[in-house]
């Protein structure tokens, strides 16, 4: 049988439905305003953490992005990916090399940040379906953190094609390949780093 625990401190409530799986939840509108800024603001430090890699960059936004996914419960994470797209769109500088504006959304690597949002839906929907048939907090965090990454590059491979006028090969050779590795490591590391807050949520539950 399920079991479920809450605890708050300072001001947060974080609850977690049976062993295996958790999110940190607002205990108040004010206190969901509080994470949701504290998302954005870790989304927007990954991305101006930039190694230019050609036309695609590598930064730890995506990172950022799978940190929100595997902690986060659906409906935050998805609202915090929202707002950043957003704040990004209006011209603030959020995005890789501290760029922004609505025309990067057009651009060659615009598919990379629709996607952000894409996959955050498709991945928490399904991290969210999964904790009722998987129950184990690494698996389901790792599935997710790889069909995030899909989506990801689904997006920015049909973007780039579309505005480069390239065709698949070496639209995978500039917007795919060079990332692969890294990926796999990102979401490695996400896993590890989700996991030890919920170690850490557990004990001061405890």
């Amino acid at each position: 049988m399920a079991h479920s625990y809450e605890y708050k401190h300072a001001n947060t409530q974080y609850s977690c439905r049976s062993h295996k799986h958790l999110c940190i939840e607002a205990s108040s509108p004010s206190h969901a305003v509080a994470l949701l800024a504290l998302t954005i603001a870790l989304m927007v430090v990954g991305a101006w953490i930039s190694v230019p890699l050609g036309p695609v960059p590598f930064t730890l936004q995506t990172f950022a992005l799978m940190l929100a996914l595997m902690i986060l419960p659906l409906r935050l994470s998805v609202a915090a990916t929202a707002c950043y797209l957003l704040l990004g769109a209006i011209g603030l500088p959020v995005f890789a090399s501290m760029h922004g504006g609505l025309g990067i959304y057009f651009g060659p690597t615009g598919g990379f940040i629709w996607g952000f949002f894409l996959g955050m839906v498709i991945a928490g929907a399904l991290c969210y379906a999964l904790e009722n048939v998987v129950h184990n907090f690494v698996v389901t965090r790792a599935i997710a953190g790889v069909v995030f990454s899909l989506v990801v590059h689904v997006c920015g491979l049909m973007q780039f094609m579309a505005v480069m006028h390239a065709d698949i090969v070496k639209a995978l050779m500039v917007t795919t390949v060079p990332f692969a590795v890294v990926d796999v490591l990102k979401i490695v590391v996400a896993v590890i780093v989700a996991s030890a807050v919920v170690r850490a949520l557990r004990h001061r539950a405890a």
